[in-house]
């Protein structure tokens, strides 16, 4: 069920969490600034191993989480995403691909 470019052997999963804060209009900068700068731009990239395109899948479990056990204010969004990359194994070094690989924003909460 995967569209893989031609030439790939393997993939990765990846999951992210993304905190992205509100902006709120700054009459003194003339600019739109985070309400929440210290949960602003905080995230977690979580990867997979490598998984082989050509063997049957396992179950594969990815757990992002926000560090240091943050708790969401009300004025941010948390953004979570699923992807997946595509790679070339060559003796012991995988290679990733230039294209076909994607990354879907899953949940805004």
């Amino acid at each position: 069920m995967i569209n893989a470019p031609a030439g790939a052997t393997h993939f990765r999963l990846i999951h992210t969490l993304s905190v992205v804060s509100d902006f709120a209009y700054n009459a003194v900068t003339n600019s739109y600034d985070p309400i929440d700068t210290a949960q602003n731009e905080v995230s977690d990239v979580q990867f997979s191993t490598f998984l082989d395109l050509y063997a049957p899948a396992t179950a594969t479990t990815i757990t992002a989480t926000l560090p240091n056990g943050i708790t969401p204010s009300a004025d941010v969004t948390v953004l979570q995403g699923i992807g997946i990359e595509f790679y070339q194994q060559v003796g012991s070094n995988y290679y990733l691909f230039a294209s076909g690989n994607c990354l879907k924003i899953e949940d805004a909460f």
